[in-house]
């Protein structure tokens, strides 16, 4: 028999000091590339690893915490590093008398690492996923591209490697079916009908479009990268990712290399923005659940569930009874994200219209 979880959201904004939010694969660090040499191939091969933990920690720490942070953590030693691995993947392994080479991922085991930080007295929060679809718009001055062949700009985030992203970047295949729902003058003017089908394609929850012009004044080549953001969809947001431009001479340069080092800036200023979004200054949810607690196993049960999700900075009961339970969750995730947890784990979830009676809700697990 199919039973439904009543959720009563009533979202309110709290201005709060919070550490930097992260998106994305965040426990995972994949693909570092290792190359050592030493007396022998067991001698390489443990240099070549300790260095890859090292790199893995950095990337892990840079993921979770505030940038005026990461000088505390230059100095992590090995065991302890070591201690935050759950485990270790290596692919393309390559040995010689007295070389190593291969590729190496890691996963982060979460509880260990945010204790790690906390011991630290670091601030930073768990972190949710968000994934979105990039459009790179390149404008010569005379035509502006986008799946066109001429777009250099979108082949390289097509071949750029995001292991240290703050979140997933999606880039369009360019096939047929993308040129039929926008073309590069959509995604100029922000159609917002197109983008949105867009996203819906790709099942994402946002749309960036980075649009680079280039110039050539005398011997200098210039490029500049502006930003917009739209939702699912297609709504153009007010927040705006930090722009970017550079300057060289043409002579000492390459247009190509230019848009390269463009690339990087791209992606750090999308993260610090997305960072930005879900800081300090973000505004938390705090969310009312009225749930069946007949037996204190009841009762538990949905505390363990939101304590799992790790969605929940803080659980309180505001209201108690023989029957229910009203519980308020402090959070910074989407409703669609709580709701997203709990169906993936048999529970079903409809929001209550009467808002005047918060309370006035039946609320069973389903069976």
């Amino acid at each position: 028999m199919n039973k439904s979880i009543y959720l009563y959201v009533f979202a309110v904004c709290l201005m709060t000091f919070n550490a930097s939010m992260v998106f994305g694969g965040v426990y995972s660090i994949k693909s570092i590339q290792i190359q050592h040499n030493g007396t022998s191939s067991s001698t390489a091969k443990d240099a070549a690893l300790k260095d890859a933990r090292k790199q893995a920690f950095q990337q892990m720490i840079q993921k979770l915490v505030d940038k005026k942070d990461m000088d505390r953590f230059e100095n992590a030693d090995d065991q302890t590093v070591e201690f935050l691995i759950d485990s270790m993947q290596i692919m393309n392994e390559q040995m010689g008398p007295k070389s190593y080479k291969a590729t190496v991922s890691f996963e982060f085991n979460k509880q260990r690492i945010e204790e790690f930080l906390r011991n630290k007295s670091v601030q930073f929060v768990a972190p949710i996923h968000k994934t979105i679809v990039v459009l790179p718009l390149l404008s010569d001055g005379a035509k502006t591209y986008l799946f066109e062949k001429e777009n250099v700009w979108m082949d390289l985030w097509r071949g750029h490697s995001f292991n240290q992203a703050l979140m997933t970047f999606v880039v369009p295949n360019g096939d047929l079916n993308d040129m039929q729902l926008l073309n590069a003058e959509d995604a100029l003017i922000g159609a917002a009908e197109k983008i949105a089908a867009v996203a819906a394609r790709y099942q994402v929850s946002a749309v960036v479009v980075p649009y680079v012009t280039i110039s050539i004044q005398g011997r200098k080549i210039n490029v500049q990268v502006d930003f917009q953001e739209y939702d699912a969809k297609g709504i153009k947001k007010n927040n705006t990712i930090r722009s970017h431009s550079l300057t060289e001479v043409a002579a000492e340069v390459s247009k190509q290399e230019l848009l390269k080092k463009l690339l990087k800036i791209s992606i750090n200023n999308i993260q610090d923005f997305i960072k930005a979004q879900f800081g300090g200054n973000q505004s938390q949810n705090l969310v009312y659940l009225k749930i069946p607690t007949k037996t204190p196993d009841e009762y538990y049960k949905y505390i363990n569930l939101l304590n799992e999700s790790g969605m929940a900075q803080d659980i309180q009961p505001v209201e108690l009874s023989r029957s229910y339970s009203v519980l308020r969750v402090k959070t910074l995730y989407t409703l669609e994200d709580l709701l997203k947890f709990f169906k993936e784990r048999g529970y079903n979830f409809e929001t209550s219209q009467d808002v005047a009676n918060p309370y006035a809700y039946e609320a069973e697990p389903k069976g």
